[in-house]
């Protein structure tokens, strides 16, 4: 049945008008002793009824002030406050936040403060993860005429010692975001992007471990063992997705934006860049595609994309012209995902009299064999430059003065191809710009050629116990701690 909730407001502090209720009904009254709400359950009736208090039609609200209310059962107020606690939201609505302003005039500053201690603790439970996220997710996926219907959601707020059951224990023994990884299509893929010699630029210290941005989240619930512990146990047996703040590490195209974000850093934290150092490092694509695909939770590597070619891309008229989109794409006036990658279009061919459709491939020179490619461009420049010396190697052919480029982005593109039924006869090839091997070339950049294997694990681990060894003399040794 459809509660009505009614607020009785204290007589002697305020006066409302009376609200003329057309239709008829029986009510109940549910009075509690320490509130002033009343439910009323509606039935067409015979009589009409005439009442001076303000109608607020949702159950969810009467269930929030039995909950902050004061709970006589002191079994239930005990595992409300260190076992676990329900907590419903519901819509807002114009009157709901009518009742809420009116439901606060009348409370005393002891449940003002009550309130807001449950508010601060339930925001620190959503972001350690006290509170189931996929409960969040759950909701998200529920259509939103449903989801405006339903009356209020309800959580579990679980405290102190009572943690979420396993979802699954071989989560503790496989990767947790791939375990099959990699299948025979990200075989294919890897061996195709091992091949490729683009270069991706990040920043990591003189341990070779790359640095990594941690959420704000984090960094106001650091500290303390039972956190700790609770962090490990979600990640190991819980974890199937990331629903917060997670840990970013960044691979660059353009070296000079990388170089930015490593002054920034040293500038930002000096005393840690005085002690560990910052160099910059190059690793291929598919030492990027790997970490990408195997990240640990709450982790996420990503590439950040070449930010002058975005911003040519997405302000220039110019730079557009014979530039498609692809379709896919998710693009506007002030935003472009991903890196950019351009593709030269079919384009036609007129020779000897006869007219066909030409396709561009790139040609290398492989043990005294050609091989064709498809070209992935990731500059504009740099593909009409190739476009120029392909038509010069073909002088007896009419070929268009300009090609028709397609834009994508990397990111989508990868997977893609990840997702493919078979594998092409030509595989691809990734193209920098002119820029980024020059910049890479004259720079003291350290080349990463790392390998996901036992003996790299191995000697990963011996750099963590070598470098927390170093931070324990150090901290014997110095009044500061260690950064």
């Amino acid at each position: 049945m459809p509660f009505t909730t009614h607020l009785r407001p204290p007589i002697d502090n305020c006066r409302y008008q009376k609200l003329a209720i057309d239709d008829s009904f029986e009510a109940r009254k549910l009075n509690h002793s320490h509130s002033a709400v009343s439910i009323k359950i509606l039935h067409q009736g015979s009589n009409d009824t005439r009442y001076s208090h303000l109608l607020v039609a949702t159950e969810s609200w009467y269930r929030f002030s039995k909950m902050t209310a004061v709970n006589s059962n002191l079994f239930k107020q005990l595992m409300s406050n260190y076992w676990q606690q329900k907590i419903f939201l519901s819509n807002s609505t114009k009157i709901s936040q009518k009742y809420i302003a009116l439901l606060a005039k009348q409370e005393s500053l002891a449940t003002k403060n009550d309130k807001k201690k449950l508010l601060i603790g339930f925001s620190k439970a959503l972001q350690n993860g006290r509170i189931d996220a996929h409960t969040f997710g759950n909701a998200v996926n529920i259509d939103p005429k449903q989801l405006y219907s339903s009356s209020c959601i309800q959580y579990i707020w679980r405290k102190n010692f009572n943690i979420i059951p396993p979802k699954s224990l071989k989560q503790f023994f496989f990767n947790k975001r791939n375990a099959y990884f990699p299948s025979e299509k990200q075989k294919d893929l890897l061996q195709i992007l091992k091949n490729n010699h683009l270069p991706l630029f990040f920043v990591a210290n003189n341990s070779k471990q790359i640095v990594m941005a941690e959420p704000a989240s984090q960094v106001i619930e650091k500290g303390g063992l039972l956190h700790a512990m609770s962090q490990w146990y979600l990640d190991s047996f819980v974890w199937q997705k990331d629903n917060g703040g997670v840990y970013e590490g960044w691979f660059f195209v353009n070296p000079k934006d990388a170089e930015e974000y490593k002054d920034f850093i040293t500038s930002k934290y000096t005393r840690s860049h005085d002690q560990h150092g910052l160099r910059l490092f190059a690793g291929g694509m598919s030492f990027y595609y790997s970490l990408n695909r195997l990240a640990p939770p709450r982790t996420e590597f990503r590439i950040c994309p070449d930010l002058e070619e975005v911003g040519q891309l997405i302000t220039n008229n110019s730079y557009r012209r014979n530039v498609i989109f692809d379709s896919r794409q998710k693009y506007g006036k002030s935003y472009f995902q991903g890196q950019p990658i351009y593709f030269i279009e079919p384009f036609a061919v007129k020779y000897k009299g006869s007219k066909s459709i030409g396709q561009y491939y790139y040609t290398r020179k492989e043990e005294n064999v050609e091989r064709q490619y498809q070209a992935v461009f990731l500059n504009k420049d740099v593909a009409l430059e190739a476009w120029k010396q392909f038509r010069s190697n073909r002088p007896k052919h009419s070929i268009p003065e300009n090609p028709k480029l397609r834009v994508y982005n990397l990111e989508d593109f990868l997977k893609d191809e990840e997702n493919r039924s078979k594998t092409r006869d030509n595989t691809f090839l990734l193209v920098p710009g002119l820029d980024t091997y020059q910049a890479f070339i004259a720079s003291n950049v350290d080349s990463a050629l790392f390998k996901l294997n036992n003996s790299d694990n191995l000697l990963s681990y011996l750099r963590n116990s070598q470098l927390w060894s170093r931070r324990l003399v150090g901290s014997l040794i110095s009044r500061q701690p260690p950064a």
